[in-house]
């Protein structure tokens, strides 16, 4: 055995025992039932077996108003002959007197609709600040949770793609870390509210 294929075998070992050992931390996401502007209600079993994206928000938050454009993008990339497949939701919470989240949406031109009164339910997700987004994946699980205010972070599209996922491209991420010396990359990191290392989001494959 040569010394990439030793090295192939090493990264994929390590990778795998990575895998095996976030699944088994990953933490079910707490059940919700909120309405949306319309009075219509959500609830997180509606969700079942579907790649849900949560944005926690308020009006007057101008990070989650810078934010709010990427988020959209990302949903209606991933949105097929009108069908989300990607499904995504706004959360809004400490909202001031008088405030209309669904009007303020509309009105900056975002497409994906919010729940309202959601204070309940950020302090189930442990949300301490706003903007935070939550990817949930298939089985429920949360998977990532960020408070980036960037439209344009390419984590957000990884992110979605990884709870997209099918199947784990473990060669590709092989090929990848070889020459890259990427192995100590692969190690869970100590932020607890990145449940899986970044490093790993771009070899799901969809």
């Amino acid at each position: 055995m040569n010394i990439m294929s030793k090295t192939l075998l090493f990264i994929g070992s390590l990778a795998l025992s990575f895998m095996a050992n976030s699944a088994s931390e990953l933490k079910q996401a707490p059940d919700f039932q909120l309405k949306d502007s319309n009075g219509k209600i959500h609830r997180l079993a509606d969700y079942k077996g579907q790649s849900l994206v949560l944005h926690f928000w308020a009006t007057w938050c101008p990070y989650c108003k810078k934010l709010q454009p990427g988020l959209d993008r990302l949903y209606k990339n991933h949105t097929k002959n009108g069908s989300p497949n990607l499904k995504m939701l706004g959360i809004s919470f400490r909202v001031d007197d008088g405030a209309t989240p669904g009007k303020a949406l509309a009105e900056r031109g975002i497409s994906f609709l919010t729940l309202v009164n959601g204070d309940s339910v950020a302090n189930a997700y442990h949300v301490r600040g706003t903007p935070t987004t939550v990817f949930i994946n298939r089985d429920g699980k949360i998977v990532w949770t960020t408070n980036t205010s960037n439209p344009n972070d390419p984590k957000l599209e990884q992110a979605a793609n990884y709870i997209l996922m099918k199947r784990f491209n473990i060669k590709q991420a092989a090929q990848d870390c070889y020459g890259n010396f990427c192995a100590l990359s692969l190690m869970p990191n100590n932020n607890s509210q990145r449940h899986y290392s970044e490093s790993f989001l771009p070899y799901w494959n969809t």
